[in-house]
């Protein structure tokens, strides 16, 4: 068992809770003051210049922390962990008490107390780091809290921005899956910083994954769905219970007691995890990273439901202007650069590539979610799992992240994190049929006419981006591919051709219109006479 497989395995154990126990939801007001506080993360400088009293993680090590700890606490009786140390040592009152809701009682004054009465270093760092692990629960705790709110006060300018469309629904239950992931980000912030924090943080992903079963939710058939309101009611119930988790774990653990995985406070404090605060996020980063992954979220669900979707081309030119700047992302990795398209329809056989709703508000200060993030976020997702990434997949990315040496970890990435958002992708490959949005450079605009090599991905990217039986692809794409080294049979849409007289009619040319109407003048005008004098 590593330290990280008890911080946040304990709390999620309890909201693993089954998706009908969902109940209502109450958020905050954005514009009102009803806040939950947040706590400060304290990095203890008073000490003088000896590095050995400065709360680091190498003085933490230097002073053989967790060894004498262990020892120490060995040696007790083991009542409450916290006051037990605070008035074992230096002058520290004894009501020191840490956990959620208990942020004026833990309070470490400094280091002088230790030094005047001859104590050991170690005793000193050790409550520096519990005052700093109780502050950063609580920043979560309260964030949580604060989240939610945000949320509810956003939901109906969410829905009217970004799927203005009639009546959305959601797979009941989608919620579960979301805040599952999007917990497992926030505890990412320990990130590899070093040996140490790196095995913490993938112990904190392994709780969050092995403590929490999540079902995944069929996208059609015999499918309960729900409206914005009966999402925001789910969300709010898995908010309420995490943080009802989260102060059972902190009582648990601060009195010194066994979680549920089997951890103690020593598993959470080893190698000077919290120690140095300068390294953890802020009570702010935190709320924003929490509300950005809801929101995210929710707008990919219904985005999927469009004909939105991103396209990659193979260049080495990392700047690309074939497409919009306000979604490009480029990857060396991948050799070439992503654009994400709304297709909008301008009439019967007729469109162009356009923004997708409310793609400037996402970028505003408001929500702060950039259009190159969903383009991130959307073509990893194709990289791990083609058009099909589950919530499996995402928390495997997880897991995977927190053990790699990676330096940005999942939380600092943020909306740009693998399976944020699941956006279809059409690789290219060499052709480029980008535009700039709105472009109109045929009756048909530009089209994603073969996705994969040898076009062999085109039929479930048609699937996926919601264009099956769209009769505009046919079309476009027959035209297209005439400049294209690609025979347009060989391609496989999953769409059969309709011959209908008003499709045929929108499709010819003015000449051929023109003609069609005269032969109709024609045909009436015999058959007048005709009936007349029948």
């Amino acid at each position: 068992m590593t330290p990280l497989q008890g911080i946040f395995g304990a709390s999620l154990s309890f909201i693993a809770v089954t998706y009908n126990t969902f109940a209502s939801l109450q958020f905050r007001d954005v514009s009102s003051s009803i806040f939950f506080p947040t706590m400060a993360l304290f990095s203890r400088t008073d000490c003088g210049s000896d590095p050995a009293w400065q709360a680091s993680i190498t003085a933490y090590n230097g002073a053989n922390c967790d060894s004498q700890l262990a020892q120490w606490w060995g040696q007790q009786q083991h009542g409450s962990f916290a006051n037990t140390l605070a008035k074992s040592f230096g002058s520290e009152p004894t009501n020191f008490e840490c956990g959620i809701g208990d942020e004026s009682s833990c309070s470490v004054a400094g280091c002088q107390p230790f030094q005047a009465a001859n104590n050991p270093i170690w005793p000193y760092l050790v409550l520096v780091s519990l005052e700093n692990l109780s502050n950063q629960f609580n920043n979560i705790y309260n964030s949580i809290g604060n989240s939610q709110q945000t949320y509810t006060n956003l939901i109906d300018s969410i829905a009217t921005t970004f799927f203005p469309w009639k009546d959305p629904q959601f797979p009941l239950g989608a919620a579960a899956p979301w805040l599952t992931a999007i917990l497992s980000i926030i505890f990412s912030f320990m990130g590899p910083e070093g040996a140490a924090m790196g095995s913490l943080a993938g112990q904190l992903a392994s709780a969050a994954i092995n403590e929490v079963t999540v079902q995944e939710q069929p996208t059609s058939g015999g499918v309960l769905l729900a409206d914005t309101t009966v999402l925001g009611d789910n969300l709010a119930t898995w908010g309420s219970q995490t943080r009802d988790s989260l102060d059972e774990w902190a009582n648990t653990t601060f009195n010194g007691g066994t979680d549920q995985v089997g951890n103690t406070i020593l598993n959470y404090l080893q190698n000077g995890a919290f120690v140095d605060a300068t390294i953890l996020p802020s009570a702010a980063q935190i709320e924003s990273s929490y509300t950005q992954q809801l929101i995210s979220r929710t707008v990919n669900s219904q985005w999927k439901t469009k004909k939105i979707f991103v396209t990659f081309t193979e260049t080495t030119d990392p700047n690309d202007s074939s497409g919009p700047p306000e979604t490009k992302y480029y990857s060396a990795e991948d050799g070439g650069v992503y654009y994400t398209y709304y297709y909008s329809e301008d009439g019967i056989l007729k469109g162009h590539l356009d923004k997708p709703f409310g793609l400037d508000a996402l970028n505003g200060a408001l929500y702060n979610i950039s259009g190159s993030d969903i383009t991130k976020a959307s073509a990893a997702a194709y990289r791990v799992a083609k058009f099909n990434f589950t919530h499996a997949d995402e928390m495997n990315q997880l897991e995977a992240a927190f053990s790699s040496k990676e330096t940005v970890s999942p939380f600092e990435q943020g909306a740009g994190w693998v399976g944020t958002w699941t956006l279809p992708v059409c690789d290219m490959g060499a052709n480029n049929w980008n535009t700039a949005y709105g472009a109109k450079p045929t009756r048909f605009g530009l089209m994603p006419c073969c996705c994969g090599q040898n076009c062999s991905e085109t039929k479930d990217f048609i699937k996926a981006a919601n264009m099956q039986g769209f009769q505009t692809v046919l079309h476009a794409c027959q035209a297209q591919l005439q400049k294209a080294s690609i025979n347009y049979a060989d391609v496989d849409y999953g769409i059969k051709w309709k011959r209908s007289y008003p499709l045929r009619f929108a499709a010819w040319n003015i000449w051929q219109k023109g003609l069609s109407v005269l032969a109709c003048i024609v045909s009436l005008g015999l058959a007048i006479p005709i009936l007349w004098f029948a």
